[in-house]
């Protein structure tokens, strides 16, 4: 893994998010909500997905074309990709279209990162974390999730099976380079304190 770069000044700011690529990621939130909504409807549930990937390209895509890449945003951005996506599996669970237990797979990632909520959310807030680009296993497990969900939500079951022990091996690895990189910089602060 590559190093961090330097610590941000940034805090979490509010007044971040008042920008086009805020509201692309913001407008993720009430689609998350919404995916229950489409649980009987193939189309609308792939096509409320597939509009959520968009805006998640689109708001990384517009904040750097138009200078307004912010602290805040990228924090809200990771965080909502979560809400994004456990939704929309628990919705395919409920619709009988994948047994729950694939979501330990799915979200293997998430499971190692949830604990280190507790101590980084007070870092986030202050700034004290800098930004962190995705690793390569963190986006190909991203992207196989989201061929998983998308095949679920078809009915190609099959294709979730194959899929579903790869996400979770993936994403255990990302979690844990998460962690790792996280720890580090804790103790790279921690030294220069």
């Amino acid at each position: 893994m590559s190093a961090s770069p330097p610590v941000s000044p940034r805090r979490l700011a509010w007044r971040d998010l008042w920008s086009i690529p805020g509201v692309l990621t913001v407008s993720r939130l009430p689609m998350a909500c919404a995916f229950p909504l489409f649980q009987a409807s193939t189309v609308g549930f792939v096509s409320l997905y597939l509009a959520c990937v968009l805006t998640d390209i689109l708001d990384g895509w517009t904040a750097r074309r138009l200078g307004q890449v912010s602290h805040t945003g990228s924090v809200l951005d990771g965080w909502l990709d979560k809400v994004v996506h456990v939704n929309a599996a628990w919705t395919l669970v409920n619709a009988e279209l994948m047994p729950n237990w694939w979501m330990a797979c799915w979200f293997s990632r998430e499971l190692i990162q949830g604990p280190m909520v507790i101590w980084l959310t007070g870092r986030f807030y202050r700034g004290e974390v800098g930004p962190h680009e995705a690793t390569v296993v963190g986006k190909v497990t991203a992207w196989l999730l989201g061929v998983a969900m998308v095949a679920v939500a078809l009915g190609l079951r099959g294709l979730g099976e194959v899929l579903t022990p790869i996400i979770g091996l993936c994403g255990a690895w990302s979690g844990f380079g998460y962690l790792w990189r996280e720890l580090r910089d804790l103790r790279a602060l921690s030294n220069r304190v």
